[in-house]
Order: structure tokens, then C-alpha cells, then sequence
């Protein structure tokens, strides 16, 4: 089944079952990053956001949105533990790009020690209360996330399209390597971030920060 078969009607609701899943999942295997916006951006249209944390490969799906669908809006978690260099460069691509920026403040906690309650605490307090709060305020069906495979192990396996229960996360850049990753950076002469942190995410910077782990179930609608 292709994704243009789906009515947009069938799309009002919280989730979809697993064989729509696997169908959008085997469209999207047979496109290119930018096409994969573009499809995304057609069947969720209005009721679609980028979550962006400003890192490392970040232009990669900013550049490629706006290319694809200038219109949709990037989403933001600020947590206080920002480096300068990622504040400098969320101002940069904002200009560069035009985007709509929401920006979703975390309160400011101290980092626990890893591997206790507390950090499991932490990220939820910094990150996937932030997150959810976006989801309740803004209802979007859809939100693109540049998560690519060699990232961490837990993406290994990461599918283009995954449901988080109150939406469907995208992964349009899945199956990008490291090596096009500074093929991008190198021909387009963007900006990149060598001073990222995220503290959800451990001393290694390796680890999940809890966002691509959480399922979403939202309250009443505002």
C-alpha cells in the first residue's frame, strides 16, 4: 500500500496499527532523505514539527526540511546545560534557514550521578516532560528527528517510521552513514557542532536521553 492511498482522515488519530506502520515503513525505504520529507510533509500537512537539538549533524535534517517543506516548525528543548557553541549555532541556523522556532524550557536541575534513579529522574524532568508538554500544546500527528543509525546501539534498528503512541516519530535520515554525514558538511560549507552536551544523555554522550525510548500519551487538549 502507498502512502498515497492513506486519506488523510485516517491520520486523526492518536496511533496506527502495525501494518500501517510496516506499509509507511516500506515506502519510505524506497526514498531519498529529502523525498521522505516531502511525503511526510504531504500526509501530515499542518500537524507536523522537526525536534531539533541544535547538535552535531543537525543541518543535515534543517538544510533538507527546507529544502522539502520550509513550513514546518522546529521544536526545541533548552535544559540549561546548553554549551555557548549550540546556542551560538540554534541562533545561526534560525537565521540561515527561516524556520518557525518553538523553544520548550526544561527546569534547570543539577546532573545527577549516572546509572542512579535520580538520572532516570533527571532525563525525564529535562527532556521527556518538555517533549510531552510540546506534544500536548502543539497535537502534531508526525515529528521528523534526525536519529541515524550509527549513532548509538538502541538506533541499530532504527525503522523510518515508529509509533510513540499519542504520534508517529520519522526518521528520514535512518540510514545515513558517518561518511555522508562529512559529505554534507564538506560540499555545503554548513557550520558544525564540535561543542555539543546534552547531560540526558550520560558522561559518553553515547547513550539515549530518553526522547527516542518514551511512548507519548497526551492529556486533554488545551
Amino acid at each position: 500500500m502507498s502512502i498515497e492511498s492513506y486519506a488523510p482522515a485516517e491520520f486523526e488519530r492518536t496511533s496506527l496499527d502495525e501494518a500501517q506502520i510496516a506499509d509507511l515503513n516500506d515506502e519510505f525505504s524506497e526514498l531519498l532523505p529529502v523525498e521522505r520529507i516531502e511525503k511526510a510533509a504531504e500526509l501530515f500537512a499542518g500537524r507536523l514539527v522537526l525536534s531539533s537539538s541544535f547538535g552535531p549533524t543537525a543541518p543535515l535534517l534543517l538544510k533538507l526540511t527546507d529544502e522539502a517543506a520550509a513550513e514546518i516548525p522546529v521544536v526545541t528543548i533548552r535544559h540549561g546545560h546548553e554549551t555557548d557553541r549550540t546556542l551560538e549555532l540554534a541562533d545561526w541556523y534560525q537565521e540561515a534557514f527561516g524556520f518557525d522556532l518553538k523553544v520548550y524550557k526544561a527546569p534547570y536541575f543539577e546532573i545527577p550521578p549516572e546509572g542512579t534513579e535520580a538520572f532516570t529522574e533527571f532525563q525525564q524532568q529535562v527532556k521527556i516532560g518538555p517533549f510531552k508538554d510540546m506534544l500536548n500544546q502543539l497535537r502534531p500527528q508526525a515529528y521528523l528527528s534526525g536519529a541515524m543509525r550509527w549513532q548509538t546501539d538502541w538506533r541499530a534498528e532504527l525503522p523510518f517510521v515508529q509509533d510513540k503512541g499519542s504520534a508517529l516519530a520519522i526518521y528520514p535520515l535512518a540510514d545515513i552513514d558517518p561518511e555522508a554525514v562529512d559529505d554534507f558538511f564538506n560540499e555545503t560549507g554548513l557550520p558544525r557542532n564540535n561543542d555539543y552536551f546534552d547531560p540526558a544523555k550520560g558522561s559518553d554522550q553515547k547513550s539515549e536521553c530518553g526522547l527516542n525510548l518514551a511512548r507519548y500519551a497526551l492529556g486533554a487538549a488545551a
